[in-house]
This record gives structure tokens, C-alpha cells and sequence, in this order.
């Protein structure tokens, strides 16, 4: 029997240039990928955003229940994402939480 799991809800946001796909610290964390996400995503929170050329490929290729939905935003111009710091993964902690 195939097991049953709750639908999981994303959000992309683009704007004119680029793409990220909005996903909890916690996930990265615990599918254990957080380290190999790169320096082009970004972070606010207790989320990443992944950008959508590298990372959201790295999240979705282990990213085993079929069960979300999808909600995308577009912003015209630059998106606040742009703004939020740099995702980095230092020594085993994000730098989320060497700053806080």
C-alpha cells in the first residue's frame, strides 16, 4: 500500500530576471542538503529561497512526496527577495543562526 503523506504547500516567486522557490530551513535540514545549496539562493527567516537555475533542481531530485501544491507570485521589476541575505551553510549551522 502506498503510504499517505500531507500535501506539502510551496510558493515561487519570479520577478522579470529570475525565479525562487520558497522552502523551510527545517526541510533542507532534515533531507540533509542544506550544505550543498549555493551561494544564489536566499535566506529570510526561517526560510531559503532557491534560486531556480541550481538549487531548486537539488531540492526537487530528493524531494520524494508527490503530494504539494504550487502558488506563484510575480513581482515586476526586482522582487524583495533580492534584498534578503545570501543562503550560506558554514560548518554545520546556516548563518542565520551564527547571527542571531
Amino acid at each position: 500500500m502506498h503510504k499517505q503523506y500531507p500535501p506539502f504547500e510551496f510558493r515561487f516567486f519570479t520577478d522579470d530576471g529570475h525565479g525562487w522557490l520558497e522552502v523551510p530551513l527545517l526541510q533542507l535540514l532534515q533531507m540533509g542538503i542544506a550544505h550543498e545549496i549555493s551561494r544564489f539562493s536566499y535566506m529570510k527567516g526561517d526560510y531559503v529561497y532557491l534560486e531556480e537555475d541550481i538549487d531548486i533542481n537539488v531540492f526537487l531530485s530528493r524531494f520524494t512526496n508527490d503530494q504539494y501544491t504550487l502558488e506563484h507570485f510575480h513581482v515586476r521589476g526586482d522582487a524583495p527577495i533580492r534584498q534578503y541575505k545570501r543562503f550560506r551553510w558554514i560548518g554545520g549551522i546556516s548563518d542565520i543562526e551564527q547571527t542571531a
